[in-house]
């Protein structure tokens, strides 16, 4: 009976800061107002020696233009996504995440080894096309990797 008189304040405590932490109202977040893009400034230092400013262009961030690591999920005895668009030279992943076995069979030197939860196979496509797929263990398993040609980075 002393351990339960003992633990009893403790079990009451915990239960009322439960029930007050599941009935406080959600705390409001301040909405931020949304701002139409803009051209940045172009910025102009300080005279030179000779007194011309010097003309600071703003920095833009561009989006990469190399190869990219794309990837496809294996899952629910599908191919995820199912079809898939990549650019010349860049790679895609197929990573297995479903109980039962799979391959990655098809155009282009498509040919992975049974791959099992967990394990991945990857492919670098050089050349535009399309390319079909399945997995030959379970062949209602298809896919389709859309490669066009890389635009020139001028």
């Amino acid at each position: 009976m002393k351990k339960i008189s003992f633990i009893l304040p403790f079990v009451v405590f915990g239960l009322i800061v439960l029930i007050l932490g599941c009935t406080q109202t959600p705390i409001k977040t301040a909405e931020v107002p949304t701002v139409a893009p803009t051209e940045a400034p172009v910025q102009e230092a300080a005279p030179t020696a000779a007194g011309t400013p010097i003309t600071v262009p703003p920095q833009v961030a561009t989006a990469p233009s190399g190869p990219q690591l794309m990837q496809v999920r294996i899952q629910n005895s599908a191919f995820e996504p199912e079809e898939i668009q990549i650019k010349v030279g860049d790679a895609i992943t197929w990573k297995q995440m479903d109980n039962v076995p799979h391959t990655v069979t098809g155009d282009g030197g498509l040919d992975s080894p049974t791959l099992r939860n967990g394990e991945e196979y990857s492919q670098t496509f050089n050349k535009p096309g399309r390319y079909t797929y399945s997995c030959s263990i379970h062949p209602g398993m298809k896919g389709v990797v859309e490669v066009t040609t890389r635009e020139p980075v001028e």
